[in-house]
């Protein structure tokens, strides 16, 4: 993706855009002609891609997202529309709360306030969270309005507030996924190796719920959908709730049938 060095500048906002069409986020990581980049993108599925590691922009890096205040912004696009109603946001609590949780994460990680910025502050490069439209109504810099004048910035500033004091942020189906191949790698690693030994505890401790993925997995399992789904969730660290017991079987089952190709 299009990106560029930030030349020494410090990262001070972080920006939440819409996509205006492209409506997955798989979709905007593949779309090979795309004229801007991002950090980040999400969708109402409840997928969020994050970082060079999901292969959009490294956060070391400026995207080409908001204009001029590229080099010390990071930036997040919505698959979704500037012209939605408050309703058809808050129908959408998926895309909301992955939202919420990339705010939380960054902010943690910069140590930028999560509080919307006042034109005023923007002017003043005063650190915080704006919309693409803030910026431009504020700078003159573009004509963007996204993500539009009905967002529930109340309702996704709570709740990255929320998580960034230390609620549990949710694993989402995506995360669910990654899980579940990472446990049907070791699997398949332990029919390779039969010496190896059950360790759920072990390979759910590589979970890193900063960057959604499962990193150095070191434990080996059987491929149970059923009976292994409760002790993955129980299994689980500290500050990564809100998965459950069914959604990590329907991912295992759904990885196995990929993986295989049996339809197990």
């Amino acid at each position: 993706m299009n990106s560029e060095s930030r030349n020494g500048a410090k990262v001070v906002w972080l920006a939440v855009h819409t996509t205006e069409g492209i409506m997955r986020a798989v979709d905007l990581r593949a779309w090979a002609t795309w004229p801007g980049s991002s950090h980040a993108a999400n969708d109402e599925t409840g997928v969020l891609l994050a970082g060079s590691g999901d292969g959009f922009v490294d956060y070391s890096l400026a995207a080409w997202t908001l204009r001029a205040a590229n080099h010390y912004s990071e930036n997040l696009e919505q698959c979704g529309w500037a012209r939605w109603t408050r309703a058809e946001w808050l129908s959408r609590p998926k895309l909301l709360d992955t939202t919420a949780c990339w705010l939380a994460d960054r902010s943690k990680a910069r140590g930028i306030p999560l509080r919307r910025l006042t034109d005023d502050e923007i002017r003043r490069k005063v650190p915080g969270v704006l919309g693409h439209g803030d910026y431009s109504r504020a700078t003159g810099d573009g004509t963007h309005t996204d993500p539009g004048p009905n967002y529930p910035w109340d309702v996704v500033l709570a709740q990255a507030n929320a998580y960034a004091n230390g609620d549990d942020m949710p694993i989402t189906d995506d995360d669910a996924r990654k899980i579940a191949q990472a446990v049907l790698n070791e699997s398949r690693a332990r029919a390779d190796d039969p010496s190896r030994t059950i360790n759920l505890g072990a390979l759910m401790t590589n979970w890193n719920a900063a960057n959604k993925d499962v990193l150095n997995a070191v434990a080996a399992v059987e491929l149970d959908p059923a009976a292994l789904a409760s002790q993955i969730v129980a299994a689980l660290p500290a500050g990564s709730a809100g998965v459950t017991p069914q959604q990590i079987e329907d991912a295992l089952r759904q990885v196995l049938r990929e993986g295989t190709g049996t339809g197990a």
